[in-house]
């Protein structure tokens, strides 16, 4: 009598076991919390959704904002535009305070209105002191155009310590127009001296060494007169 052949599991069979086996806990989980899925999946949804409504009303805020701003700098001129700034800056939104005071500044040039150039430029620094060198550079300006050329040399001298090299060069050839303007020859050969020892205007050094023997023979003059701003 033959001997029964021992049947054996096909690989296959026994992978389809092995993953019903595993894939059972699973399946129970998922129809036990089905309807907690389901809502955490419409929650989630949701969430998306909202937040798509608040980011394009916020979009559509800002935007109405930018309008309202671009409209003011188009139907106000002069002093009435300044008027209008003013007004606005202290109702206006913190993301358009810095474009605010820039087209205050700006309007207050046109209109040779140093004092509130001045006022609107420092705050300019205050808000981005990545601008401090250009707005006190201008406000510099604004103090020389008020007859305030010492204010305006101190307020640049307070600036060099610790400038770049990039910025140096544009602070002390302003410094070299004012100290001129106020008879201090010394420290505007300095500057001259610190711009020519700068090895990137080597093309410009003779016309800074020019400048330097000019104001030798100023400082040189016993009645070199001195300004009293």
């Amino acid at each position: 009598m033959a001997a029964k052949q021992r049947q054996t599991p096909s690989l296959i069979g026994s992978i389809e076991g092995e993953v019903a086996a595993e894939a059972s806990p699973m399946l129970q989980f998922l129809l036990a919390h089905a309807r907690l899925i389901a809502l955490g999946v419409m929650l989630f949804l949701l969430a998306i959704g909202g937040y798509w409504f608040y980011d394009a009303r916020q979009t559509r805020i800002r935007d109405e904002l930018r309008l309202e701003f671009g409209r003011l700098l188009s139907s106000r001129h002069g002093q009435e535009r300044i008027a209008a700034l003013e007004d606005y800056l202290k109702t206006a939104p913190a993301a358009l305070h810095g474009a605010a005071w820039f087209a205050l500044a700006e309007t207050a040039r046109e209109v040779r209105d140093p004092a509130r150039e001045y006022a609107a430029w420092e705050q300019i620094a205050r808000l981005d002191p990545t601008m401090r060198v250009t707005a006190v550079l201008a406000m510099a300006e604004a103090l020389a155009a008020q007859e305030k050329k010492r204010e305006a040399l101190d307020l640049l001298e307070a600036l060099v310590p610790g400038l770049p090299e990039y910025d140096l060069a544009a602070v002390n050839e302003r410094i070299v127009l004012l100290a001129e303007a106020l008879g201090n020859f010394d420290r505007a050969i300095l500057a001259c001296e610190a711009i020519v020892a700068r090895e990137s205007l080597a093309g410009n050094a003779d016309f800074w060494l020019q400048k330097i023997a000019a104001l030798r023979k100023k400082a040189a003059k016993p009645s070199a007169e001195v300004s009293p701003e």
